[in-house]
């Protein structure tokens, strides 16, 4: 997988400065519906919804990571039971999104976006902001690369990380 990206002049419809919350953004074509579709199924924790996005073979990277957390969900059925348990019990989960980037890789899409959630078992916030490399095959997220602060995840999620 090449790892250089460039910019293209595609956008999504997200030309308004202010972010725009994961269900109110209309995709401009198939593969942000697919990049959407990871903020908008954890937002109403549709599980299978979440679960249809993945390729069966995806990898998941953590780039910057709390002690404690793992650098990498691989396959499918391990990132879904990731994100299963994390947003179990989640409450007043928003994900905003600042914008959608296209690249010169065609199945290559770059999201710009923010969660914010109560975590009751810790009883904190969560307020993260991230940066999304994702790769797709077959209409499905093939390869994700994460970008977040380590510091807010560990903040709300420092009793927990293990149980992820």
């Amino acid at each position: 997988m090449e790892n250089r990206v460039t910019a293209s002049n595609e956008r999504s419809d997200l030309t308004n400065p202010a972010p725009r919350r994961a269900d109110e953004v209309v995709p401009s074509d198939a593969r942000e519906s697919v990049v959407l579709g990871y903020p908008r199924a954890l937002m109403t924790y549709n599980m299978e919804q979440f679960e249809s996005i993945w390729h069966e073979n995806a990898v998941h990277e953590n780039a910057f990571l709390p002690e404690g957390a793992l650098p990498a969900f691989v396959g499918r059925t391990q990132i879904v039971n990731h994100y299963r348990a994390a947003f179990q019990k989640r409450q007043n989960v928003v994900f905003t999104i600042k914008t959608v980037h296209h690249t010169a890789v065609p199945d290559c899409l770059i999201m710009e976006f923010r969660q914010t959630s109560f975590v009751p078992e810790s009883g904190a916030n969560y307020d993260q902001h991230y940066v999304g490399v994702f790769y797709l095959r077959e209409e499905k997220i093939f390869h994700l690369r994460l970008y977040a602060d380590p510091l807010a995840a560990q903040r709300a999620l420092s009793t927990l990380l293990s149980k992820y």
